[in-house]
């Protein structure tokens, strides 16, 4: 083994890290900035980690009024969208087949009934 090789190695690597040391200290010891940004074609910033984004929690079914508690939806302000399964029959087209509330972490609906029942569906939670 050429422990020479190693010996001149090692030294060049504390030297550069030394080197960098150096130069950070020289910026006040900032650290280097990190993170996620995308631009467009123009230039502009689109999307930046510090941007606030959503994320999808989970989903619950439902067929009727009911609740969950999830307690990572203390995590932001909550959000969500529904798929239905059963849509009904006598209902405009404009008005919410199911109407969502979030009190803390829970998150609360009231489904729409018509002569033919409660909608049913998924409803996909999160918070943003």
């Amino acid at each position: 083994m050429n422990y020479k090789i190693i010996t001149a190695g090692v030294m060049a690597v504390v030297i550069l890290s030394l080197v960098l040391y150096r130069r950070i200290k020289k910026r006040g010891g900032q650290k280097v900035p990190q993170g996620l940004q995308v631009w467009d074609e123009q230039g502009q910033i689109v999307l930046d980690t510090n941007d606030r984004l959503g994320r999808v929690l989970g989903q619950v079914q439902f067929s009727g009024d009911g609740s969950i508690t999830d307690s990572r939806l203390l995590d932001g302000a909550g959000f969500c969208f529904a798929q239905f399964h059963t849509p009904p029959t006598e209902w405009p087209a404009t008005a919410p087949l199911v109407h969502v509330t979030f009190s803390g972490a829970t998150m609360s609906w009231q489904n729409y009934r018509d002569a033919s029942g409660p909608t049913s569906g998924v409803i996909f939670y999160g918070v943003w």
